[in-house]
């Protein structure tokens, strides 16, 4: 059975990039040792065009190596948080697995919904810097041209009854074009 891939904003995005990203590092290095052990072989030593190639190739080996380190403390939220607020999302339009990263500080968001002129978002784990993400992502979106009102909760039940509220207005199908460029946005400053 061939596993989906999963795409920035899904469900399981952190556990699918962790093992895409171990793997890409992986290949690299070995493809490097490889290319290193030929040249020495070949010519009897390390002075030689493969073991150039061989340093010059580290360095994008390194930097997915440091994408990876940075993916690898992220975990997704249970899958039955997960569950109940799909259920509870209906038709809006979600995004998962979210991390953001400032100068100053990083936060994790768990689940987002988006609707026209509201962005609301649920954080499973409590953080200190809720309330700063919470203004960087209405500063971003308002700098992108379109703003919106952002509101993290830490509670469960106070973010259900967001969703139900957004649910029940009528602007997820009235501004489509909007609610695509706030997820644009937003999929753009998340890790």
């Amino acid at each position: 059975m061939k596993k989906k891939i999963k795409k920035k904003g899904e469900y399981g995005y952190f556990s699918w990039e962790k093992k895409k990203r171990a793997a890409v590092t992986l290949g690299m290095f070995l493809l490097l040792a490889a290319l290193f052990v030929t040249g020495y072989v070949k010519t009897g030593g390390r002075k030689n065009l493969f073991t150039l190639v061989t340093i010059l190739g580290c360095l994008p080996a390194c930097k997915q190596l440091v994408a990876w380190l940075m993916m690898l403390p992220r975990r997704s939220m249970e899958r039955e948080s997960y569950d109940r607020i799909k259920k509870r999302a209906g038709c809006l339009p979600m995004l998962y697995d979210l991390y953001f990263t400032t100068y100053e500080k990083n936060a994790l968001v768990d689940a987002l919904a988006i609707d026209g002129e509201t962005v609301a978002g649920f954080c499973s784990r409590t953080q200190e810097h809720r309330i700063f993400i919470q203004g960087h992502i209405q500063d971003i979106l308002k700098k992108s041209g379109c703003p919106a009102t952002v509101r993290l909760f830490e509670e469960p039940q106070a973010f259900m009854r967001k969703l139900d509220a957004m649910n029940g207005s009528d602007g997820p199908s009235a501004q489509a074009e909007k609610i695509q460029k706030i997820r644009r946005a937003i999929l753009a400053i998340a890790l």
